[in-house]
């Protein structure tokens, strides 16, 4: 069949932020997808439902990026405020602040089995970290 012809399934998951988004991710099994938003916040959403679940806040400006751990409950983000804040998604909590970068940390990544997670930022710089969670 042509994918191009397919049936598009269209469904807003809408309501929580108040400003733009800059990212969004799934999961690792795909029942949640989280967003990054202009409003400080990142959202943890449930696709099944449609709502939100977790609205983490920790961030004193935009959040610009954000990773889920490929084998835990741990979503990253980046933001503007130079930091990138590892948070355990069941509770919304914050497990640690890493502030790394000298400008707003615009990109970041895990490596596949999660022990590091590199961040990029606008200060022209990558780092690679070791977690050890």
């Amino acid at each position: 069949s042509d994918p191009a012809r397919a049936p598009f399934h269209q469904r807003s998951l809408k309501g929580q932020h108040t400003r733009g988004i800059n990212d969004i991710a799934w999961n690792k099994d795909g029942s949640y997808l989280a967003t990054a938003s202009d409003d400080g916040t990142a959202v943890i959403w449930s696709v099944r439902k449609g709502t939100p679940l977790r609205i983490l806040r920790g961030h004193t400006s935009h959040v610009l990026c954000l990773a889920f751990h490929p084998k835990s409950n741990i979503l990253a983000t980046g933001g503007w405020d130079e930091s990138v804040i590892l948070w355990n998604i069941q509770r919304g909590t914050k497990i640690k602040t890493l502030q790394a970068h000298s400008d707003p940390v615009s990109s970041l990544a895990y490596n596949p089995d999660g022990t590091m997670i590199v961040t990029g930022s606008h200060d022209g710089l990558m780092y690679v970290l070791t977690l050890g969670l």
